[in-house]
């Protein structure tokens, strides 16, 4: 039970034992049907405050935050040594000594899950007409037994 239940079945307790053990009158008969009454009503209330209060209390979960784990970038070794490589990274630049074909490093690093185990060797730096484009030598890599795929 609840403390405000005790509590109130307590003071009604005590309110009836403090009648006094007169002989049975009119008035003391009504007194007692008043004061039981009394208790009664005194006794539904707390009940019916105690079943608010436990339905306005709200049960608090508290979640704790996992962060979710980032996907980590397998860096593998250089995979089967016919690896294919998307064609469409194939592009033509055009520099100061002319078109030159290089593997787009942005292209490949958005389509090719292991652009980190190409080999080093065969990174480019092209200077063009735009500015600098970074990515892989296509001869170099077919050297190394990579194919590049058709577009």
């Amino acid at each position: 039970m609840t403390k405000g239940l005790i509590a109130s079945v307590l003071a009604a307790a005590l309110a009836l034992t403090s009648l006094p053990t007169a002989p049975a009158r009119a008035d003391d008969e009504l007194a007692k049907i008043l004061a039981a009454g009394t208790v009664l009503f005194i006794i539904g209330k707390a009940i019916e405050n105690e079943n608010k209060s436990k339905k306005r209390t709200k049960q608090v979960h508290h979640h704790h935050y996992k962060p979710k784990a980032k996907k980590k970038k397998h860096v593998h070794q250089r995979p089967h040594q016919s690896a294919r490589l998307p064609g469409y990274c194939l592009t033509r630049v055009r520099t100061w000594e002319g078109p030159r074909k290089i593997l787009s490093g942005r292209c490949l690093r958005r389509n090719y899950d292991y652009v980190d185990s190409l080999p080093r060797k065969c990174r480019r730096q092209v200077e063009t007409y735009e500015g600098v484009r970074r990515g892989w030598g296509p001869g170099c890599l077919r050297k190394q037994g990579y194919v590049i795929a058709g577009r």
